[in-house]
């Protein structure tokens, strides 16, 4: 595969990456925001008909304005014109959270005037789980600018928003093992194309190697064609022309590794020739005649008589 061809695969990939990881994030963080946001929707609708429920029963008039008062993301204080009955309350908050589908632990706290104290009332789970297993925090902040308010926390809810995005979830995996695919199929890339340099390599010095004694084999050879002692013997000249048919046959095959080496980099062209095969034939018995006369082989024309 060129360098070039390999540079644009990883350039691509990389920003698709990026991008990718940019429209996740992005996506993420929206749905965050508005699970978020629903979230705070439904719990300030239970906290504000738990406020009104309770005003009606002790008869009082809320303010007009910040009843319910979001103090961080998971904590709530609900402003009340009133004195609190924490086991009516903790009811009125059951009910109303069952009227929302709102399933989710929650521990709330009633201010008392008199003693200017935030009194923990009591932590609901919405799966009954036992005392031992619930981490509760019975030291909830109070707050200066409210006289009757109760507050309510919230502790598990990046839990619960995070129960509510399983679609999300698993878009988000199945991106990250896209991403890890990705890289594990460049790092192959890589190691093949490394693979493919020492191969290269070994070729360039395996021909160049047996470039040197191809061609020692043909100067000896037509040395000893030229001496008149072997031209003058028969069978020393049929030698001869053996070793320099072999040697040029050897020199053939390391052209043809040459060529496959090119042929990778598309720069070669196959060329289509009419041979003749009895010619062909012929060759190749005659550079194998040493070998036939060690085995008592011989080869009859099917049209000699």
């Amino acid at each position: 595969m060129p360098n070039n061809l390999i540079r644009r695969l990883i350039i691509l990939g990389g920003l698709s990456i990026i991008g990718i990881i940019f429209i996740q994030s992005y996506w993420l963080l929206k749905t965050w925001d508005i699970k978020d946001k629903e979230f705070d929707q439904t719990v300030n609708i239970v906290l504000r008909n738990v406020a009104e429920r309770m005003s009606k029963y002790n008869k009082t008039i809320l303010p007009k304005s910040e009843l319910v008062q979001r103090r961080s993301s998971n904590y709530y204080a609900v402003n009340i014109n009133s004195e609190v009955d924490a086991g009516l309350l903790e009811q009125y908050l059951l009910q109303e959270m069952s009227k929302q589908s709102l399933n989710i632990d929650f521990e709330y706290a009633v201010y008392n005037c008199s003693t200017d104290e935030l009194v923990y009332g009591n932590y609901c789970s919405s799966e009954n789980l036992d005392e031992k297993t619930i981490k509760k925090n019975k030291k909830l902040p109070k707050f200066k600018d409210l006289i009757y308010y109760f507050v309510v926390r919230f502790p598990k809810r990046e839990s619960f928003l995070l129960a509510n995005r399983n679609m999300t979830l698993t878009l988000t995996i199945l991106s990250i093992l896209a991403i890890v695919f990705f890289l594990y199929s460049m790092w192959v890339i890589m190691e093949q194309k490394r693979l493919s340099e020492l191969q290269k390599d070994f070729i360039n010095n395996m021909t160049h190697e047996f470039k040197t004694p191809i061609s020692s084999i043909k100067i000896a050879s037509d040395f000893l064609s030229n001496d008149e002692r072997v031209k003058n013997d028969h069978r020393l000249s049929k030698y001869i022309q053996i070793i320099r048919e072999q040697n040029q046959r050897l020199n053939d095959q390391v052209e043809k590794v040459l060529n496959v080496a090119r042929l990778e980099k598309d720069s070669i062209e196959l060329k289509k020739e009419i041979f003749e095969i009895n010619q062909t034939l012929e060759d190749v018995i005659n550079n194998e005649s040493l070998k036939m006369k060690q085995g008592n082989i011989s080869f009859n024309r099917l049209d000699q008589k």
